[in-house]
């Protein structure tokens, strides 16, 4: 997917989060799952600058220089698609034994990144203990000593707090794309805004509607349109919409009644008014001429 975002604004967001939560941030995007993307003003490894960020990179420092980043990676991007099958926040126990929060970053139904956020331990020790440490230190052949006392400096976070969290990070994405710090590029975008038209011409398709669904506004959707469609937004829907009026007609038995409701259109007349003006036949005309039943 093709990804336009700002760096210095998402930074500053997400260095505001790790600050407040004690959980630090980074965002990675579907196609470069094995590439997650940290913030810095130089581009380069972590988000955040207080105490707590210093003791999670000790810990994954630790691992890393003893084990292989690979396997991060690789853990990373199994629970980055597991969060993209169930399109939700999932919570998880990394392969060192760490507490982790994964989100998707939805524009409608569409996934277009993820905000990950750790290393922390549960309070509850569903996620996280020191059992599960010991278990990391056995697998991988690693000093259990140490490995337990870079454990022990991390933040222990209760349920409570890993919702507030969670509700803080939820602000933050919606801050996102309100703002536009990252969007899909426009011709990815236009893709989107075709889809989306398509399957749902039933409904009450404005120009307002379609601003509130892709997180943008009037200008731009125009802009979107006439470079990617050649087209209004209102006649593009007109046309979209009688086009699906001509397959059914043509292909169903469905009455012009149901017709007109399943396109969009607001009542049977004015279905009737706007597809024999597009068309030059009325709905039961085209019927008979090019029905295929």
């Amino acid at each position: 997917m093709n990804i336009k975002y700002n760096h210095s604004k998402i930074l500053k967001l997400l260095n505001d989060f790790s600050n407040c939560t004690n959980l630090t941030a980074s965002l990675a995007f579907d196609d470069v799952l094995l590439e997650s993307t940290t913030f810095t003003t130089d581009d380069s490894i972590q988000v955040g600058t207080n105490s707590y960020d210093a003791s999670s990179m000790h810990f994954c420092h630790y691992i890393h220089e003893n084990v292989s980043k690979d396997i991060c990676r690789k853990n990373d991007l199994f629970y980055l698609n597991q969060a993209k099958k169930e399109k939700r926040t999932i919570i998880i126990t990394c392969h060192a034994g760490l507490c982790e929060i994964i989100t998707p970053i939805f524009l409608d139904n569409v996934i277009v990144g993820y905000i990950m956020c750790g290393m922390f331990i549960d309070a509850e020790g569903k996620y996280s203990s020191t059992e599960k440490i010991k278990e990391t230190a056995k697998k991988y052949s690693l000093d259990q000593t140490t490995l337990l006392n870079l454990y022990s400096k991390l933040p222990v976070l209760s349920k409570s707090t890993v919702e507030s969290a969670l509700n803080i990070l939820n602000i933050c994405i919606q801050h996102i794309l309100r703002e536009h710090f990252l969007e899909v590029r426009s011709n990815e975008l236009s893709a989107q805004i075709k889809e989306y038209i398509l399957d749902n011409l039933s409904e009450n398709l404005t120009t307002d509607h379609l601003c509130t669904v892709f997180f943008t506004n009037k200008q731009k959707l125009h802009s979107i349109f006439k470079e990617n469609f050649h087209d209004s937004v209102h006649n593009y829907i007109i046309k979209k919409r009688i086009e699906k009026a001509k397959n059914l007609l043509s292909k169903s038995n469905k009455t012009i009644d149901t017709i007109a409701s399943e396109t969009g259109f607001p009542n049977y007349n004015y279905f009737i008014k706007i597809f024999k003006k597009r068309t030059g036949f009325s709905p039961l005309q085209f019927r008979k001429k090019f029905s295929n039943k």
